[in-house]
């Protein structure tokens, strides 16, 4: 976790939080296995030393649910100049995301490639096109997944165990 992101988090006053620490991008200050689940949603995309932080995290988890976007490879020299300013320094698709997380020492239980909820879609396009966009992307990735991924912007989760 960033400076700005710990305010941020501090900010919110949220009462179930036990601990808030700030990551270095090379050690987690915790000892080995402290934690039986860690999560790693929407952060591996900004992390510049994406297996480093895997690693460290798989050191202190038993095991880790990762999440992060997909890119559309038919155009994914737009989607760089897109994502870019949100700070993604690292892009995947379902494969490489499948390598990183194997290359980093983690043993995949399972992995998914699914599109954004409901409310996500119509939170950004309002409540009718929304709804299109989200059939639309949720029924193409039903019936021809591989080209889904291909030409649509989707999410891929993983659970993973450490060893």
């Amino acid at each position: 976790m960033s400076t700005s992101g710990v305010e941020a988090i501090k900010a919110r006053k949220i009462a179930n939080l036990a601990s808030l620490d700030i990551f270095d991008g090379y050690h987690i200050p915790h000892p080995d296995k402290s934690f039986d689940l860690g999560l790693a949603i929407h952060v591996v995309e900004h992390v510049e030393h994406e297996r480093m932080f895997l690693m460290e995290a798989a050191r202190v988890c038993k095991k880790l649910y990762i999440e992060v976007p997909l890119e559309h490879t038919r155009n994914l020299e737009r989607a760089i100049r897109m994502l870019g300013p949100y700070g993604h320094i690292n892009f995947y698709t379902p494969l490489t995301f499948e390598n990183l997380l194997k290359t980093s020492g983690l043993k995949v239980e399972r992995q998914m490639t699914f599109a954004h909820d409901l409310a996500y879609e119509q939170h950004l396009a309002g409540q009718s096109k929304g709804w299109v966009k989200y059939k639309l992307r949720t029924e193409f990735l039903r019936f021809a997944p591989k080209t889904a991924v291909r030409t649509m912007s989707y999410m891929a989760g993983a659970l993973c165990s450490t060893r």
